[in-house]
């Protein structure tokens, strides 16, 4: 009964917080061993664990991605401006990193892309793609979830 109770307290603590963007739930254990969730421990009742948990709510969908979209370029690239256009379109932003005369950069490029100094490189999480080619972009970016629906050209 103590586990079903423990639940319900869960889901109830999710239910009430809906209005701010994150909830700290604590896992609270008894004298007797009885863990449960909840907002704060009860007397009697020491925390043993605790976490933040994200409601989801007030955030943009930009926020809620894990891995950012990061271009490795240089001025003056007719190819890394194509890409720059094709992510404006698709209605993502990306961190743009200017190679051209940047040291630690070009060495990061390198560990990133095989050890190749050649722009552009598009990173969509984990994925390189090296070149630009508006399938392999969608597809990277459809995988990790930054888009769905159709091609945009």
């Amino acid at each position: 009964m103590s586990k079903l109770k423990s639940i319900i307290i869960f889901i109830g603590l999710f239910v009430v917080s809906t209005h701010i963007w994150a909830v700290k739930v604590f896992e609270c254990e008894d004298e007797l061993g009885n863990k449960t969730f909840q907002a704060q421990c009860s007397p009697g009742s020491i925390p043993v664990n605790e976490k933040n948990y994200s409601t989801g709510i007030g955030r943009s969908s930009e926020e809620d991605k894990m891995k950012p979209l990061v271009l490795y370029m240089v001025p003056d690239c007719i190819v890394c401006d194509q890409i720059k256009d094709y992510i404006t379109e698709q209605k993502l932003t990306l961190t743009e990193k200017n190679v051209e005369e940047d040291f630690e950069l070009q060495q990061e490029l390198k560990s990133k892309n095989g050890g190749q100094l050649k722009v552009p490189v598009l990173l969509v999480g984990d994925r390189v793609i090296s070149g630009f080619n508006p399938e392999n972009v969608f597809s990277a970016l459809s995988e990790e979830g930054y888009i769905s629906g159709k091609i945009v050209e």
